[in-house]
C-alpha cells in the first residue's frame, strides 16, 4: 500500500500523489520528480493547468500517423523505454550523490537501498522491452 499523502490548510507543500495507472494520461506532461522540486501546491496546481492544455494540444496538432500500427506500437514501446532510462537514471544519481552524505539515517539508507534496487530492476525491464523491439523490428515482413 502506497503512503498517504495529503494537504492541509496549515502546510500547503505539494505532496506526491498517488497515481493509479488507468489514470495515466492525467499526469502525461511533466514527470513527478520534477514537479516534487516546487514546494508549493498552488504553483504546482498551475503547472498542472497548463500540462493539461499542452497534451490537448499536442493531440490536436498531430499528424496523421503514416505507418502501420506495428510501427506506431513499437514506437510507444521505445518512448517508454526512454521513460524508464530517465527513471534509471534519476535512481541512480540519487543513490549515487546521497551515498556521499556522512549523515545518513537508518530510514535514508533504507530508501537508497531501494532506490538502487529499483534502478537495476527498471534498468532489466528496459533492456527486454529494447531486445523485444530489435528481434520485432527483423522478425515480421508486414
Amino acid at each position: 500500500m502506497a503512503p498517504s499523502f495529503t494537504e492541509t490548510d496549515d502546510d500547503p507543500r505539494y505532496v506526491v500523489p498517488t497515481i493509479d495507472p488507468k489514470d495515466f494520461d492525467d499526469f502525461a506532461v511533466f514527470r513527478e520528480t520534477f514537479l516534487r522540486q516546487i514546494d508549493h501546491v498552488r504553483e504546482v496546481s498551475a503547472f498542472r493547468d497548463f500540462a493539461t492544455v499542452l497534451f490537448e494540444m499536442s493531440g490536436e496538432a498531430t499528424r496523421l500517423w503514416q505507418g502501420t500500427y506495428a510501427e506506431s506500437t513499437a514506437s510507444d514501446l521505445a518512448a517508454s523505454v526512454a521513460d524508464l532510462r530517465y527513471l534509471q537514471g534519476f535512481l541512480s544519481v540519487l543513490v549515487t550523490t546521497s551515498s556521499e552524505s556522512e549523515s545518513l539515517t537508518p530510514r535514508n539508507k533504507f530508501f537508497l537501498r531501494t532506490a538502487d534496487r529499483t534502478a537495476q530492476k527498471i534498468a532489466a525491464l528496459a533492456e527486454e522491452i529494447e531486445a523485444d523491439l530489435r528481434a520485432g523490428l527483423g522478425e515480421f515482413d508486414e
